[in-house]
Parts: structure tokens; C-alpha cells; sequence
């Protein structure tokens, strides 16, 4: 249906340009993003020497052919050369489309993500003659891809239950995404893309709201010196978006667990230090409740309205750790975050910190840990 529909838009546009008087050229505007304001911004080349009074109608459907939008200004003049009129003042009849995306688009004003259609036609004022059409196709989707988080990709994990946990897309709709996520082993000689795409899924689950998913929780364990690959996909108002990267990670063997017992798991975050003993390797998981909408999380930082962490050795606050951390972007709720903290200057193995999380309030959270590599 869609390659005979854009055969059909081809056909169309190319019967335009044979025949048109103008030519309509839209203006560019920010990739997979699409507003209201943006309907209005375009160029009209007039190859006439004469002037021409017309009227511009403009039409959006969605992939299903369904009406979104519909436009038609009123009387204005088209000189000969290149115009950039200022179409958006001018009044207009306008109409909006009965289903959930027109809807969206008139409240909101922005088209969410979805595949859609949007043409121009341009006719005179006097006796509505044919004097140009312009059609395209309009994709829009998040600005930034799903992204994995944790187990890193290659990493090699001490614990048979982990929390898979990934970032969502960026910019959300008013549609929530939902995620299917997919976990598979790695067998000798295969490549990431061919365990996925022949092996049987250990976990293969659908209808996921949030964005992280315990391992525990499906019922499956993981096994020694296995090496699985995994991915998430994501949907949004029926739509299927770019999925993420396809990670890989590695289960460490039982003596290594029995070694190091409750190393690198997601903790609490306490409100005073109560002296828990908290063994890390290399990286600090721990879940932080963002209330306030935070939308970073930095080191040291002094950033109005974000969340500030640092790490102080046990009984010294005077001086926190030289860390260079890039900001990470927070959701609002609760946040599963991993920080590799190796690269800290200074840090000692098997030497005991604290980390100190301060809120947008000023309010501080506390995790004691020993660190060693």
C-alpha cells in the first residue's frame, strides 16, 4: 500500500512540476519534528512576469490516508521571482481531522510520531486555476534513538539476575512508548546480529511500560561463563520506532560470585550514612527517585535545578574525588544509574567512600561503599 501510494505522490508531484506556473518549495525545518508554525514557511518561485493573485491549500493525511489537517488561505499576490509571503497571518479556513493524531496535532500543535503526507496546491483567486502542487513525505520520529544502559556492552556481570535497564527515546509524545525486549544466548563463533536473529529467545517479553526490567522477574537465571545478547524495540502510538543496538555480556563464574557477594547491583540511596557495607567494582549502581523533574544529573556540579553527585573518601568531605563525569539526562521517576567510577582520580582498591547525592532541594542522599578493581 505505501509503495504504490509514494508511486502515486511521484506521479502527482511530477504532473505538477510539468504543468505548474510556481513552484512551491517548503522551507526546511528540524528532521522528525513537524509544527504547526511549519506548515506556513514557504518559498514561491513565480516564473510569470505578471503578478498573481492566489489562494495556497495545504493537506496532511497520516500513513493511513486518514485527514490530519486541512488549510486553504486567503487571496494574496505572487510577484514575479522568488516569495517568501507570511502565510501564517493570514486568515484561512481551517479544519482539523476527527481521530487522535488531528486531535494531538490542534492541542498540542506538533504532529507525533507517525508517517505522514503533507501537500500544497496553489491555485488563483479569481476562477481557482491549477498554478502549481508540491507533496512529500513527513517521518516523524524521536530526535534521539533508545539506548541501552546497563550490563555495559562486553561487560562481565556477577550476579545471575541483573536489571536490564535502557534509556528512552527522545522527544516522548503524548503516546507512551512500550518496549519489547529480547535476550538471547551468544554461542561460539556467532556474531551479536546472528545470535539474534537464529537463536531461541531465553527472554522474550512485550508490553513493557517502563525502562528497566529485572531478570528475577521473568523467572529465567542465567548461567557461568555464558555469553548473552540482547535488544530492545520500542513502540508509540502503534508505530514502530528504531530499536536499540544489539549489547552483549558475560556471566562470571561461581567463584567469582562467592567471592564477591552483592557486587555492583542497583542499592538504595539512605538518608543518613548507616555504615552498610557496599562492595563495587569499577561501578556504582544505585536508583534514584527524580521528584522534582530534574533534567541532569552531574558531578560536583552547581547547576540550578539539576541533581548533583560526589565521592568523598570515608571521614573526608573536604575534598571530593577528581572525576570528569559527562551530564547524564534523567526521567522523571525512578532512575536505575550506573556510573564507572575507575577513572576517578585517586581511588584506591579495597579503600572505603561515600557517595553524596544532592537534589534540586538540597537535600542529600548517601551510599557507603569499598571500591576495588
Amino acid at each position: 500500500m505505501k509503495a504504490r501510494f509514494l508511486t502515486f505522490l511521484f506521479a502527482l508531484h511530477l504532473g505538477g512540476c510539468l504543468y505548474a506556473q510556481v513552484v512551491i518549495i517548503p522551507a526546511p525545518h528540524q528532521p522528525g519534528f513537524f509544527t504547526l508554525d511549519d506548515i506556513w514557511k514557504v518559498q514561491l518561485i513565480n516564473a510569470q512576469s505578471n503578478t498573481i493573485s492566489a489562494q495556497l491549500e495545504v493537506r496532511i493525511e497520516d500513513g493511513a490516508q486518514e485527514a490530519i489537517f486541512y488549510a486553504r488561505t486567503s487571496t494574496f499576490l505572487i510577484l514575479p521571482g522568488s516569495n517568501n509571503p507570511r502565510l501564517q497571518a493570514m486568515p484561512s479556513s481551517t479544519q482539523f481531522g476527527s481521530n487522535k493524531s488531528s486531535i494531538l496535532f490542534k492541542n498540542i500543535g506538533q504532529l507525533q510520531i507517525g508517517s505522514y503526507i503533507i501537500c500544497y496546491t496553489l491555485y488563483t483567486a479569481t476562477d481557482n486555476q491549477f498554478l502549481g502542487e508540491q507533496c512529500s513525505e513527513e517521518l516523524i520520529q524521536p530526535m534521539s534513538p533508545l539506548e541501552l544502559i546497563s550490563p555495559y556492552n562486553e561487560e562481565t556481570i556477577l550476579s545471575y539476575t541483573p536489571v536490564l535497564t535502557w534509556k528512552a527515546p527522545f522527544q516522548p509524545g503524548s503516546d507512551p512508548y512500550i518496549y519489547h525486549i529480547i535476550l538471547k544466548e551468544l554461542r561460539k563463533g556467532q556474531t551479536p546480529i546472528e545470535a539474534m536473529e537464529r537463536n531461541t529467545p531465553l527472554l522474550d517479553v512485550n508490553g513493557i511500560s517502563a525502562t528497566f526490567l529485572p531478570l528475577n522477574s521473568s523467572g529465567r537465571k542465567l548461567e557461568d561463563g555464558k555469553t548473552y545478547v540482547w535488544q530492545v524495540g520500542v513502540r508509540s502510538g502503534g508505530y514502530e520506532l528504531e530499536p536499540s543496538q544489539i549489547w552483549q555480556f558475560k556471566v562470571g563464574q561461581a567463584e567469582a560470585l562467592v567471592a564477591l557477594p552483592a557486587v555492583n547491583r542497583f542499592r538504595d540511596l539512605k538518608l543518613v550514612p548507616d555504615g552498610g557495607l557496599n562492595l563495587i567494582k569499577k561501578k556504582i549502581g544505585f536508583v534514584y527517585f527524580n521528584r522534582f523533574g530534574a533534567a541532569n544529573l552531574e558531578y560536583n556540579g552547581t547547576t540550578p535545578g539539576n541533581v548533583s553527585f560526589a565521592v568523598y573518601p570515608i571521614g573526608d568531605r573536604s575534598t571530593p574525588l577528581s572525576y570528569t563525569f559527562t551530564s547524564a539526562a534523567l526521567l522523571s521517576g525512578p532512575n536505575t544509574i550506573t556510573i564507572n567510577i575507575s577513572t576517578a582520580s585517586g581511588i584506591t582498591n579495597n579503600a572505603d567512600y561515600l557517595l553524596v547525592l544532592t537534589d534540586p532541594t538540597g537535600k542529600e542522599y548517601y551510599l557507603e561503599f569499598k571500591y576495588f578493581n
